[in-house]
């Protein structure tokens, strides 16, 4: 009787801990956690290109000619054009300007070159490197009116103008001796435009 009444408790309390061991299966198998990781590729960024053009004038005239004779010399004045845009680009002089009908009778060259000190409108130590035009004033108009027909010129030979180039231009003009029309004696105020188009 007694291994009898043994025999049955034994088999209860293995019963009892192989239910507890199925649960505390479970629950460990209900509680884990799906593994990961992460990589990363950082410090992107798009910014858009720039292209700048400025010169020395600070905001005034080259000249402005009052009474001008023949006989009177020429008048030169020098400004610098310089270039800091993050592309390559070619840069152009042209005057959109309407000129009055003295403007035909008004001499005018334009060159480009160097200068070692650039101080507005002075063309002291201006070294010429090439003739741009040489003709009227009005002929200047005619021939490059527009950026599309403007001057090019580069400091770089057959290469664009890059970031920190910068070309000094002198500009001569003088009243020519052509006989003119009663009435023909202004010019008309006009504007020199330096135009940079970024190279394709």
């Amino acid at each position: 009787m007694r291994a009898l009444t043994a025999g049955v408790g034994t088999g209860k309390v293995l019963a009892s801990l192989a239910a507890v061991t199925m649960v505390s299966v479970a629950g460990v198998a209900g509680t884990t956690a799906a593994l990961s990781d992460t990589t990363a590729n950082e410090g992107n960024r798009i910014s858009a290109a720039t292209i700048a053009l400025t010169d020395n004038d600070a905001g005034t005239f080259m000249y402005q000619v009052d009474k001008a004779q023949v006989s009177d010399p020429a008048v030169e004045r020098c400004i610098r054009v310089s270039y800091s845009g993050s592309l390559d680009s070619t840069v152009k002089l042209f005057m959109a300007s309407t000129l009055d009908s003295g403007a035909p009778y008004v001499d005018l060259k334009v060159e480009a070159g160097t200068q070692a000190s650039s101080s507005f409108p002075s063309c002291t130590g201006f070294t010429p490197a090439a003739v741009l035009y040489n003709g009227t004033l009005a002929g200047f108009r005619t021939s490059h009116g527009s950026a599309a027909t403007g001057v090019a010129y580069t400091p770089n030979g057959a290469n664009p103008w890059t970031s920190g180039n910068s070309v000094v231009y002198r500009v001569t003009v003088r009243v020519n001796n052509d006989a003119r029309p009663a009435g023909a004696d202004s010019s008309g105020l006009h504007t020199y435009t330096w135009q940079a188009d970024t190279v394709v």
